[in-house]
Parts: structure tokens; C-alpha cells; sequence
């Protein structure tokens, strides 16, 4: 890949955005745009971080093609025989001029061994060559080393001896798959002192013809000896056009990152150019939408589904049963014994997390309409993917739905005294005082009769306005009893009322929770996702 003037171009910027943009993109693209657009990513992340200016060449050649001594022909030193020996066949060995960042390049391109050319040298001072291991060493890492390294450098230089220049290996394996990767592509012919007459021009022009079917642009074979000095100065001249023009590679990544930033266009919006998909989002926008538009429905459908009305009056009747267990119409209230606690027989309030409430299929069937008709708002006017995304968020969010309304309700705060109320126990004393005072003239009056009746004796019964005192007592106390009975139902019924209310409106707060948090938040999060990639895929345009 090419090495660029970064504070020209201003590519970090560039790149920065790019990486933005994928990153938000991934979901929206195949398997194989995302492969592709996240190794554009990391390559130009590497190279960005490194010397710009130092322009690499790379010698690639098989064993005796000349290329070592052609490595030392172009520096004018004998640099492979007298500098730092490879300790392997595998390694490369790199000649560096003697500027800062030249190393730090040299550690991404995983070269240990370098030799530091001093200034007014026979190439350019940005200029780094390298010799890399044979390409038909028996050992696969040599290989391995040419190719991850063939992907990285600005000029790629083949050498061929006129025996081997044809080889299947060298051109089936190493320069028809890396054509594309260099800004440019250079045959060399070595040893061409050995060719004689017309033999030399053959030789060239068919390495030239086996190159274009190698997919190299406009291949350049340039016939050199190592002996003679035949071709080094001109090829010296090439690597230094290379090194000139260095700065304009640089549209090499920018093209790369653009065509990136086009693919994912494409892929989202589709149209048969990502760069003509580009274009037309110049004047494209999203619809747009609040929580006020969306959250009202949604909100209406969850308290259905929670039963949030059905909580409300369970709570008032179980507020009934059990104040009515204490202070209710005494002759009554033991009947409610037969009858269980509504609260408890919703499991209101448990730490199980679980309540026997059910949904109606009726109320799961309008959430799912409030959802689609959310959804519907939210994707007209979107691209196919995006739409995808958004119904996917929401039939996730319905799935699972039912079950985080049944922990909110089962966990609810019932606003219900967890034992007697005082309140309860006065009024129940109150009405006791009347049960007690007829219980007694009850007793009273019987006693009387049966006095007369068994033994003869006429007890007298004290009459008040030609009414016996006993009656009195009967009278007073279920009148008295009635009375505080029917205050007390008043009041049960009120704070029944005020329970209910009170434990709907916390019911209702928590599911608003759970309603921004699982419906409205995951949608809110794909739109924002979906307006950022449009936002980026703009930038620039």
C-alpha cells in the first residue's frame, strides 16, 4: 500500500472517521464487505501511525537470481557481504537512511536487520531498499515473509535471471496475486551481460508480455548487470521518480478509505455504485421522531399488558379483605375466611419475582400492534437494512417483554399494612362496644324469661319511655355497632381508593421504566446508530 503525506491530506482525519464508520456499520454489512473493509482499516491505521515520507522498495527474487548483488549495485556498497549477515535464510536485511521514524517503520514491517545508509548515497535520503529472503526457499516462513511484506512497501522490484524469468512459482504465487499492492511494479533482468545481440531485447520484451498477463499496470523491465553496471543508474532513476512522486501516493489510501466508505453505502442503500449511492445521500435525511410520538403508545399497550387496572383493583379489594378481617361487620366478617387474600392470590409483592397474573392474549396482541405501528413510524423512508435492524430490536424487545412486566408486577410495593392497623383495631373496638352492650341486654332479657318462666320470679326490668332497660341495651348497642360498622366501611372503602391509586401510580412509574428501557431505549439506539453512519457516509461529500 502507498505511504502518504498525512498533514496534507489530512488522512488521520480521514482514516479516524472511517474507522467511526465501520464501527457503527458492522451490523449492516456481509460477512465479506466486512472482512474487506476491516483489513483497509487496519492496514491504513498501521501505516498511518509511522514515517510518511521514507518511501520502501523491495527486491523479490528466487535463489541465484542476482538479487543480493543487485541490492548492493544500486546502494554502490557491498552491503549484503559486509553489513549485518542474515542469521537465517528467512530473514530480510534493509537499508535505511538516517532519519527519524525510519525505525519505528521497520518495526511494523517486523525487519530486525538494517544497515544505516549515510545522506548523499546513491538513492535518495527517504528511500529504504530491502532484500527479501528467496522466494523458493524450502523454508515456508521465507515465503510467508515475502508475501506479508510484498503487501506493505511502495515499490516492488521482481528479479529474474534470463534463465528463471518465466518461473511458474515466481509469477503464479507472488506477482500475479500482489500486482494491485505496490503503487508500481519494476522487472528487473540480472545478469544481462550474459545475453548477446537480439537475445537480450526477446528476453525483455517477452518478461514484459508475461507481466500484463500478470495484471501488472503498465510494466517497466529493466535489463541490468550487476558487472558491468549495465541498468543501475536508470534503475536508480526509477526508484527515485518513486520516491518524488510519494506525496500524490498518498491518494492511493484515500482512494481506499473512499472506496470503503462507497462500499458501505452500498451496502446499505444498495444502487450499482457505491460512489453514485454517495451522491444521492447528499440531499438524503432520516425521518424524524421523539419519545413524545412513540412512547404514549407504546406506554397505553405495557399498562395493558401489565394490568395495571386489574393491579389497582386487586389492591382496593385486598385492602377490603384484610380491613374488613378486623374491623368489618362483626356478624360478616368471618365469612371472609372462606375467600382468600386477592393480594395474596396474585402474589403481589413477593420476592419470587413471579406473580399469577396472565395477560390477556387480547392486550399481548395490542402491544405487539403498538410495537409494529412504532416501528412502521420509525422505518418509512429507510433503507432495507436499517428497516431489518429496527423490526429486529423490536420483535426482541416483544419477545421478552411479557416476562419483565411480570417481575415488575409480582415485585410492586402493595401499599397494605403488614399487620393490623391501629385504625383497624379502634374502630373493631368501637363496634365491640355495641356488640357488647346488646350481648348483654340480650343476656339480660333472657334471663328474665327464664327466671319467670322456671322459677316463678318476676325480675323487674327497669323500664325507660314503657321500654325494659334490656331491649334498650339490644337496640343502642346493634344500632351503635351498625353505625360505627358502616363509618368504618367508609373509611375502608377510602383508604381502599387512595391504596389502589397509590400502588397504580407506582406501578405505572416502574413500567415507564421499563418501557424507556427495553422498547423505546433499544430503538432509540438503532436510530441514533443509523443517523451517525449516514452522518459520516456525508462527511466529505
Amino acid at each position: 500500500m502507498g505511504i502518504f503525506n498525512r498533514n496534507q491530506l489530512q488522512a488521520p482525519q480521514l482514516l479516524t472517521e472511517f474507522e467511526e464508520l465501520l464501527k457503527n456499520a458492522k451490523a449492516d454489512l456481509s460477512v465479506n464487505a466486512l472482512n474487506q473493509l476491516e483489513t483497509t482499516a487496519k492496514l491504513s491505521h498501521e501505516r498511518l501511525s509511522l514515517d510518511p515520507t521514507t518511501t520502501v522498495v523491495a527486491l523479490v527474487g528466487a535463489t541465484g537470481s542476482g538479487k543480493s548483488s543487485l541490492f548492493n549495485a544500486i546502494l554502490g556498497a557491498d552491503i549484503a557481504t559486509i553489513g549485518v549477515r542474515r542469521p537465517t535464510t528467512i530473514e530480510p536485511i534493509a537499508a535505511i537512511p538516517v532519519n527519524e521514524g525510519v525505525s519505528e517503520l521497520m518495526d511494523w514491517l517486523q525487519i530486525k536487520h538494517r544497515v544505516q545508509i549515510p545522506s548523499g548515497g546513491k538513492l535518495p535520503d527517504n528511500v529504504a531498499l530491502i532484500d527479501l529472503p528467496d522466494i523458493d526457499s524450502i523454508a515456508t516462513a521465507g515465503r510467508e515473509t515475502v508475501k506479508f511484506l510484498a503487501q506493505r512497501v511502495d515499490l516492488l522490484i521482481w528479479v529474474a535471471d534470463p534463465q528463471k524469468y518465466a518461473d511458474n512459482l515466481l509469477h503464479t504465487e507472488f506477482i500475479r496475486p500482489l500486482a494491485k499492492h505496490a503503487n508500481m511494479t519494476i522487472g528487473v533482468l540480472t545478469h544481462a551481460d550474459t545475453l548477446h545481440g537480439q537475445d537480450a531485447v526477446h528476453v525483455v520484451a517477452d518478461f514484459t508480455r508475461i507481466l500484463e498477463t500478470d495484471r501488472v499496470n503498465n510494466p517497466l523491465v529493466i535489463p541490468t548487470s550487476a558487472v558491468t553496471g549495465q541498468g543501475i543508474d536508470s534503475l536508480r532513476l526509477r526508484i527515485t521518480d518513486a520516491a518524488a512522486v510519494q506525496a500524490k501516493a498518498a491518494q492511493k489510501l484515500i482512494a481506499d478509505l473512499q472506496n470503503g466508505k462507497a462500499l458501505i453505502a452500498k451496502e446499505i442503500f444498495g444502487g450499482t455504485s457505491g460512489v453514485n449511492t454517495l451522491e444521492t445521500l447528499k440531499s438524503y435525511d432520516l425521518p424524524g421522531f421523539t419519545n413524545k410520538q412513540v412512547k404514549p403508545l407504546l406506554t397505553k399497550a405495557v399498562y395493558e399488558v401489565a394490568g395495571v387496572k386489574t393491579v389497582e383493583k386487586t389492591v382496593k379489594q385486598g385492602y377490603r379483605y384484610r380491613a374488613g378481617s378486623v374491623a368489618g361487620f362483626w356478624p360478616s366478617r368471618k365469612l371472609r375466611l372462606f375467600k382468600p387474600d386477592p393480594v395474596k392470590r396474585l402474589h403481589l409483592g413477593s420476592e419470587t419475582g413471579i406473580t399469577s397474573y396472565k395477560p390477556l392474549d387480547m392486550t399481548l396482541k395490542n402491544l405487539d400492534l403498538a410495537m409494529r405501528q412504532t416501528v412502521d413510524g420509525l422505518i418509512a423512508g429507510r433503507p432495507r437494512p436499517w428497516q431489518a435492524s429496527l423490526r429486529a430490536q423490536a420483535t426482541q424487545a416483544n419477545e421478552f417483554i411479557p416476562l419483565h412486566l411480570n417481575h415488575v408486577v409480582s415485585r410492586i410495593d402493595v401499599p397494605l399494612p403488614a399487620g393490623k392497623a391501629t385504625w383497624w383495631r379502634v374502630m373493631n373496638g368501637l363496634q365491640m362496644l355495641g356488640w357488647v352492650l346488646a350481648i348483654c341486654g340480650g343476656l339480660w332479657l333472657g334471663g328474665i324469661h327464664l327466671l319467670k318462666s322456671l322459677l316463678l320470679i318476676d325480675v323487674p326490668t327497669m323500664p325507660y319511655y314503657n321500654i325494659p332497660t334490656p331491649v334498650w341495651m339490644i337496640g343502642v348497642g346493634i344500632l351503635w355497632a351498625v353505625l360505627i360498622s358502616a363509618l368504618t366501611a367508609v373509611l375502608i372503602s377510602w383508604r381502599a381508593h387512595a391504596a389502589g391509586k397509590k400502588a397504580s401510580q407506582a406501578l405505572r412509574e416502574e413500567l415507564d421504566e421499563v418501557v424507556e428501557e427495553y422498547l423505546w431505549a433499544p430503538l432509540k439506539i438503532e436510530d441514533q446508530r443509523q443517523r451517525r453512519v449516514l452522518e459520516l457516509l456525508k462527511l466529505g461529500q
